[in-house]
């Protein structure tokens, strides 16, 4: 096998790293969206995702259908190899996550995650 022939798998790890990666992470972002409790919806248009550093500005999204978008657009724009954050910035965030509300399970955004991982291996 030529050396140049060895080089021609870079381009499909890439590919397969990005796919797996987008899949993922489009998984979990679309599903703290949706199944963050909703009294106002303001926790739930408040998550953000980033790539490469963590966003910790205040979210200007005004619903839950605008995160779900910017969550898209920055999941399919990220670098390949870069990490990707989906954070939440309101304060009470990890209050809901503890079982605040009646909407949600306490610990529903550790059960979400471990559950999309399991889905993806």
């Amino acid at each position: 096998m030529s050396y140049a022939k060895d080089l021609s798998i870079i381009g499909e790890l890439t590919e397969e790293v990005r796919s797996r990666r987008n899949r993922l992470a489009l998984r979990i972002d679309a599903r703290v969206v949706q199944e963050t409790p909703k009294d106002t919806t303001e926790a739930a248009s408040a998550w953000l995702v980033s790539d490469a550093r963590p966003n910790n500005s205040e979210s200007r999204l005004r619903n839950t259908g605008a995160a779900i978008a910017q969550g898209v657009s920055a999941i399919k724009g990220a670098k390949v190899f870069t990490e990707l954050y989906i954070q939440n910035t309101k304060p009470y965030i990890e209050k809901l996550n503890e079982g605040s509300s009646l909407q949600a399970p306490s610990k529903y955004i550790d059960r979400i995650i471990e559950q999309e991982v399991a889905r993806s291996e």
